[in-house]
């Protein structure tokens, strides 16, 4: 649900199909490594692990990989987490949506 509302907002201020592309290029790629799915963050400097923090995708491979070694306290915190990003991402999609069709 949070990243399909973070879709929603990169789709309402996009004004074509190439300004979505590039726009959700700049919104996933920094989720991405930002993110420990495809490496440790653990000797990273202190201001990469407070954007890690602020990263949604982070908490969505937490909540995985607590899921995985059943975690279900851990799991929740981060099912929550997401429910508090998705919020803040309909929110912004409200705000950004528009009516016309330019």
């Amino acid at each position: 649900m949070c990243f399909t509302l973070i879709s929603f907002v990169v789709a309402n201020i996009s004004k074509n199909e190439g300004q979505a592309s590039i726009y959700s290029n700049i919104f996933a790629m920094p989720m991405l490594f930002l993110s420990s799915a495809f490496y440790s963050l653990d000797t990273a400097p202190t201001w990469i692990k407070t954007l890690s923090r602020l990263n949604p995708f982070s908490h969505f491979v937490s909540g995985l990989h607590s899921t995985i070694v059943f975690d279900l306290r851990g799991a929740a915190a981060n099912l929550f987490i997401l429910l508090a990003f998705g919020v803040l991402a309909l929110i912004a999609a409200i705000l950004t949506f528009r009516w016309d069709s330019d």
